[in-house]
């Protein structure tokens, strides 16, 4: 019985031990495995966890601070969104008004660069940023940009000639570090003369970025005048007079009442922004050499003395500011001829690519008329204003007869069609006039040699641009 009950122990423990084996088989084929993967993933999701975290950190982080009103102002003052370039022509008449300085010209060519932020750090590069904005201005841009981008800030380079005593110009150039837009001084050069009088040079460089219209969030809820101009508090304009002219146009008085000479006025749509130049794709393009931008009528009358005295026949563009333009050719290597020309009379010049305002239409039907046309003429012209002596052949003179006789009986026959804008049949017929007067000068040239006669051709090429662009002659005199 004994060895029945040892037996029987015997296979109870071989059943223990078999099941414990079991139990820990299972364990290690299906219970371990599980707290394996489950230890896994709940290591796994801390670290979700700790990254969501950090997300959430660098979002506040690149998350922009609210700009308020005030700052948004002060920033687009000092670094607007666009050129504006008529507010700088303002801003720097008044300060001559201050001043007592005076201000032969102004001139501005395009340029860009770009800043770029550190995609590490998230932060902009303060080495180039902080030497470009004043401290108050770039402590409002600390709050906005922290985006990874890069920043594209442009430039206008700004070359004014400016003459006066020496407290005057030291007076300007202190006015100029104290707009309140950001303005770098690049260089300042001058020559004393006899009198003790300074005729100095200064070239600066204004700043405007468009990205900082999407950096800030501005939209129409904040409104800002982008190229709005203060009116000065002297009236500088002379009195208006209305009269009754035989010649269409506006004809600015210059000079004395005994020495009264008319300049043709245009309301045109040609804008003063260079940043805008060239948008348009056009082939159908002239070349205008531009003479002078002035907001003022008082500075436009001064500059208009200068042109004039040198014989030059200029026309006035007026669209936001108003523009001076003294010469234009069919093609950029004649219109630098003709830029060196007035460059040796000490004008300053800026060469200004226009494209015309054609129809497709007109494209195809007006366009090669109207460029046989300027390239005749301004062909003469150029060779006649560049070379000391020059003599008009009988062949030059003939092909540019036949073209403007071609270009003469088209539009004849555009203005007399059935179809067409009423409005465009006046303006090209229009042209036909001043195609006339080309004719009758280029006559008087053969015949005098005179230098005289080139310059008023030029005069009547500006005036047949215009109109072929779509410009509007006024109808009032200003005296």
């Amino acid at each position: 019985m004994r060895e029945g009950n040892v037996a029987k122990e015997k296979l109870l423990i071989n059943i223990i031990i078999a099941f414990v084996v079991l139990i820990g088989i299972f364990f290690l084929l299906f219970i371990r495995p599980l707290l394996a993967e489950e230890d896994l993933k709940s290591g796994e999701l801390s670290k979700v966890e700790v990254a969501v975290a950090d997300y959430e950190k660098l979002l506040s982080q690149l998350q922009p601070q609210a700009l308020t009103d005030e700052e948004k102002k002060t920033l687009l003052e000092a670094i607007p969104i666009r050129p504006n370039i008529e507010q700088m022509i303002a801003d720097l008449e008044q300060m001559e008004l201050g001043t007592g300085a005076f201000i032969e010209s102004i001139g501005f060519s395009h340029s860009q660069d770009t800043a770029n932020t550190n995609a590490q750090t998230n932060t902009v590069d303060e080495n180039q940023w902080m030497q470009l904005f004043p401290a108050d201005v770039y402590t409002i841009l600390e709050k906005e940009i922290n985006e990874v981008k890069e920043v594209s800030i442009s430039y206008l380079d700004v070359a004014i000639n400016i003459s006066g005593e020496e407290i005057n110009l030291n007076q300007f150039i202190n006015g100029l570090e104290e707009l309140p837009r950001v303005i770098h001084i690049q260089n300042y050069s001058y020559v004393r003369d006899e009198e003790d009088q300074l005729a100095a040079v200064i070239t600066a460089r204004v700043f405007y970025s468009e990205d900082f219209k999407e950096l800030i969030g501005l939209d129409n809820s904040f409104a800002i005048e982008e190229g709005s101009i203060e009116k000065s508090p002297v009236e500088l304009r002379p009195e208006k007079v209305e009269t009754e002219e035989t010649k269409i146009g506006t004809e600015i008085a210059v000079g004395g009442s005994q020495d009264v000479v008319n300049v043709k006025r245009y309301e045109t749509s040609i804008s003063p922004d260079i940043s805008l130049e060239h948008s348009n794709e056009s082939t159908a393009k002239f070349y205008l050499i531009q003479t002078g931008a002035y907001v003022s009528d008082h500075y436009l009358y001064k500059k208009l003395n200068n042109i004039l005295s040198n014989g030059m026949d200029p026309r006035v563009s007026d669209s936001s500011i108003s523009l001076i333009f003294s010469s234009v050719s069919h093609d950029m290597p004649s219109a630098f001829e003709k830029e060196k020309v007035l460059n040796q009379y000490g004008i300053d010049t800026y060469i200004r690519e226009l494209s015309l305002d054609f129809s497709t239409e007109e494209n195809e039907w007006l366009w090669p008329i109207s460029h046989q046309v300027m390239a005749n003429i301004s062909s003469i012209t150029t060779s006649g204003i560049t070379q000391d002596e020059y003599s008009l052949t009988e062949e030059k003179m003939n092909k540019a007869l036949e073209a403007i006789n071609l270009y003469k009986s088209d539009v004849h026959a555009y203005v007399n069609s059935a179809g067409g804008s009423e409005e465009r049949k006046v303006q090209l017929n229009e042209t036909i006039y001043i195609v006339n007067d080309v004719e009758r000068q280029l006559v008087s040239y053969q015949t005098s040699g005179n230098l005289d006669d080139l310059w008023k051709l030029e005069g009547l090429l500006i005036d047949f641009t215009l109109l072929l662009n779509g410009s509007t002659l006024k109808n009032v005199v200003i005296k």
